[in-house]
């Protein structure tokens, strides 16, 4: 399906994705029905649309409807390479010698890229041809177009398996989990990735946050619900962190402050005394406002503050296998 065709009628989602309860509370975030489940209190959607209707050919080119995102403007290049490195610093923060990576989800495969300009052994599984495509020749990456379970990959074989924006996606998030350990090597990590539901832009946006994505994002985790879901199924987290990826130096005011969830701020901020206009690169003209530089310094260090509270953008959390 691509360029906006009508979805088949969602389907209910009538247990917690991750333990499983039918036991929930209702939570209203603006027209979009949400539960929390009573048991771990993770807070879930109650419907989903089909994955095979999403995850299509013109997934990253935003052209599955409201779904996916285009990826097509060189900017995401940039921060994609960015985030790829902010998650194997995450990673080599608790196995700091190369070894074989596993991507599961990899997309056009900027973390395995990096991973392997850091010396690791990679491989990726994913279900979008256009994505898979891309990582083969653009980073001539063994990533292959199929379920993982499909892949004739040997299992335990892993020293890290990596999935990162994808369990939100899973209806059943603790068998999906369950299911990619089995590629790690016993005494490896699984490293996860997911949006935040705690985090600061999230309360700040409301409504309006951005990886809401209704009928496409099930499992809204947080730092707490997050290590429970892995504890359940016999893992060990043995870090926990909400990075947010944010390239300050590089963004307006309005998306540091955004990202930030000080959206209130942006008026002040756009004043002479804290930054200052530009040409925007490529922008036909178009003028920007960029944070000077003790503004970028009060704005970075309010994204620490928020990392060390646990509402960063998104909730990172590295395990063990046993």
């Amino acid at each position: 399906m691509t360029g906006g065709a009508p979805l088949h009628k969602p389907v209910p989602l009538t247990a917690c994705p991750a333990c499983h309860s039918r036991s929930a509370s209702p939570v209203k975030l603006g027209n979009y029905p949400l539960r929390k489940c009573t048991d771990c209190h993770l807070v879930y959607a109650e419907a989903y649309a089909d994955p095979d209707e999403i995850y299509v050919e013109g997934y990253f080119a935003g052209q599955v409807g409201d779904f996916g995102v285009d990826t097509s403007d060189p900017a995401w290049e940039a921060f994609f390479e960015h985030v790829a490195r902010g998650r194997m610093d995450i990673v080599e923060g608790v196995v700091p010698m190369p070894g074989r990576i596993l991507d599961v989800g990899c997309g056009p495969g900027h973390t395995l890229a990096e991973a392997k300009r850091r010396g690791w052994e990679g491989v990726g599984v994913d279900l979008v041809s256009d994505a898979v495509e891309q990582a083969v020749s653009q980073f001539g990456l063994d990533v292959r177009l199929t379920l993982l379970e499909d892949s004739g990959l040997p299992e335990r074989s892993f020293d890290v398996v990596a999935t990162t924006q994808v369990l939100e996606h899973q209806q059943d998030g603790t068998a999906f989990l369950t299911s990619i350990a089995r590629w790690v090597k016993p005494g490896g990590h699984l490293f996860v990735e997911v949006p935040n539901w705690q985090s600061a832009n999230r309360w700040a946006s409301k409504e309006n946050w951005v990886l809401l994505k209704p009928l496409e994002h099930l499992g809204h985790y947080s730092p707490r619900t997050l290590p429970a879901t892995l504890r359940r199924i016999g893992l060990t987290p043995v870090a926990v962190s909400t990075p947010s990826y944010r390239m300050i130096d590089q963004q307006t005011v309005g998306d540091s402050v955004a990202g930030l969830g000080l959206t209130w701020l942006a008026p002040w901020m756009r004043r002479d005394l804290f930054s200052e206009p530009v040409t925007r690169a490529g922008g036909v003209g178009e003028v920007v406002r960029i944070p000077k530089p003790m503004t970028r310094r009060a704005l970075k260090g309010v994204d620490a503050v928020q990392a060390a509270a646990k509402v960063g953008t998104m909730v990172a959390v590295v395990a063990r296998v046993p």
